[in-house]
C-alpha cells in the first residue's frame, strides 16, 4: 500500500454508538439527578431521549423490508425518502438546540430565543382547527402565547439593545410560524441587530464544510418529488442499497454527535457524566466532538 494505511469508518456502527452513548449518559444522569429538575435540564434530557428515538427509527428504516411476503429470501428494499425525513429531523433538532442553548452568550439571550421557540410552537397549535368543546383550551393557549411575548418584552427593557434590534425581535414574536434559528449581532456589547438563520445554513452550527448543502438534499429527498420516485425505482440490489445508505448515515452521525456533545455542555454535570460513561476516545461522539 505504498507506506500508507487506509482508515475506514463504519457509519452503521457509528450511529449505533451515538445512540448507546446517549442512553448511557441519560441513565447515569437520571440516577444522579432526581426530580425536580430546572427547565433547561428538563428540556435537554427530553430532547436527548427524542434524539435516541430518532436514531433508532433511522436504523430500522435502513434495515429495509421485503416487498413480496412469500417467506423466501429476497432483497430488502429501503424507502430512502423515509430515511431522509428522519435525518432531516435529527439535523433540525441539533440546529435548534445549538442556536438556543449553546450559541447564546448569556441567560437573557438564551431566554429570548427559548421564548420565541415556545411562541412559534404554541402559535402552530393555535392554527389547528378545533371542535367547539375545546375553545377553553384554545383560549388558554392564546394566554400562554401572550405571557411568553410579555416575558420577551420584559427582557428587552433591561438589556443593552438598539431600538432597531428591539423592533426586529418584536416583529418575530408577533408573526410567523416558520422554524428558524436566530443570532444577536453586537457592537461594543450592545445588540444592534437580530438576524434569522435559515435551517439550510449548516455552517452556523457545524464546524465543517463536509455537509454543506445536506439540508437541501434531505429536504428534496423527503418530499414526494419525481427524483425520489425515480431513485426508488432504480435501486434493485443489496449492493446499491448499501452504497446509498452512506448518504444518510454519514450526515446522521455528524448531526447526532453534534447534538449529543452540545447537550452534555448544557445538562447539569453533563460533561463530567459523559467522561465517566463514555471514556473511550474512539466512541463516535468523541471522535466527532471537534465539529
Amino acid at each position: 500500500m505504498n507506506g500508507f494505511s487506509e482508515l475506514s469508518f463504519d457509519f452503521t456502527k457509528g450511529i449505533a454508538s451515538i445512540r448507546s452513548s446517549l442512553l448511557v449518559i441519560l441513565d447515569k444522569w437520571w440516577e444522579t439527578h432526581p426530580l425536580p429538575w430546572d427547565e433547561i435540564d428538563a428540556i435537554t434530557q427530553c430532547m436527548m431521549q427524542m434524539m435516541a428515538f430518532k436514531i433508532r427509527s433511522l436504523e430500522v428504516s435502513l434495515e429495509g423490508m421485503p416487498l413480496v411476503p412469500n417467506g423466501k429470501q429476497q432483497t430488502l428494499h429501503v424507502d430512502f425518502s423515509t430515511a431522509a425525513a428522519i435525518v432531516r429531523s435529527i439535523y433540525e433538532m441539533a440546529f435548534i438546540f445549538h442556536h438556543i442553548f449553546v450559541a447564546t452568550e448569556n441567560e437573557d439571550e438564551r431566554d429570548i430565543l427559548l421564548y420565541i421557540w415556545k411562541i412559534k410552537g404554541y402559535s402552530n397549535r393555535q392554527a389547528i382547527p378545533i371542535p367547539e368543546e375545546m375553545k377553553i383550551q384554545k383560549q388558554q393557549n392564546e394566554e400562554t402565547i401572550e405571557s411568553l411575548k410579555n416575558r420577551v418584552r420584559d427582557i428587552l427593557k433591561r438589556i443593552s439593545i438598539t431600538p432597531e434590534a428591539k423592533h426586529e425581535i418584536e416583529d418575530v414574536i408577533k408573526k410567523g410560524h416558520i422554524l428558524k434559528g436566530y443570532r444577536f449581532r453586537k457592537t461594543n456589547g450592545v445588540i444592534t441587530k437580530f438576524e434569522s438563520v435559515a435551517l439550510s445554513e449548516s455552517n452556523s452550527f457545524i464546524n465543517s464544510d463536509l455537509i454543506d448543502g445536506t439540508y437541501t438534499f434531505l429536504s428534496y429527498q423527503s418530499h414526494p418529488s419525481y427524483l425520489g420516485i425515480e431513485q426508488f425505482g432504480s435501486i434493485s440490489n443489496p449492493r446499491q442499497y448499501n452504497y446509498e445508505k452512506i448518504n444518510y448515515l454519514f450526515p446522521a452521525c455528524f448531526f447526532a454527535s453534534k447534538f449529543t456533545n452540545d447537550a452534555c455542555t448544557i445538562l447539569s454535570d453533563g460533561v463530567v457524566i459523559k467522561k465517566e460513561t463514555v471514556p473511550n476516545p474512539f466512541a463516535t461522539i468523541n471522535i466527532l466532538s471537534c465539529i
